[in-house]
């Protein structure tokens, strides 16, 4: 018996192969190169102490979080940026915090919240938050149980701070 040859469909399908091995291996390695970097808003020229941050002062990119250990309290929001005096002095594509800018001397709750987002306050009858292990800035999730339903009530919440509420006097 003789055998036929398909070297031309041999050959497409090696080639389709290695392609499709080519492709994936560069997805992988995009999405390990995304999980490593943090999106965060950074002065786009060297700024000095006193200055105003205005529109052509920042931009967004993404930043190693191993080079700053607390890129995750760094500002998200940019209306909260724009009109700020500046209390640091910045170097360019530094991302800027909170602390890099001149406060007022008292700031009441409405004046707190940044720009673009909404105050609530949420009372627990029992305080299972273990409030020693988050801080202001934080972001989580608030998840509520009823009798057998669980479910994500909010997601990607910033904690602004915690109320004690009034002292008891025992």
């Amino acid at each position: 018996m003789k055998s036929k040859s398909n070297k031309g469909a041999t050959t497409a399908a090696l080639t389709l192969l290695i392609t499709s091995g080519m492709l994936a291996s560069a997805l992988g390695i995009r999405q390990v190169n995304d999980e490593n970097s943090v999106t965060a808003w950074v002065v786009n020229k060297n700024m000095s102490a006193g200055q105003t941050v205005t529109v052509h002062d920042v931009e967004q990119k993404s930043i190693d979080p191993s080079n700053y250990s607390n890129i995750a309290l760094s500002v998200q929001n940019p209306r909260a940026l724009i009109g700020q005096k500046l209390a640091t002095n910045k170097m360019v594509e530094q991302p800027l915090f909170d602390t890099d800018f001149i406060r007022e001397k008292s700031q009441n709750l409405s004046e707190a919240i940044p720009a673009g987002r909404v105050l609530y306050t949420l009372k627990l009858n029992t305080l299972d938050i273990p409030l020693s292990r988050i801080h202001k800035g934080d972001r989580l999730d608030i998840v509520a149980k009823t009798n057998r339903l669980v479910r994500t009530v909010a997601r990607d919440v910033q904690l602004i701070g915690v109320s004690k509420g009034p002292k008891s006097q025992a």
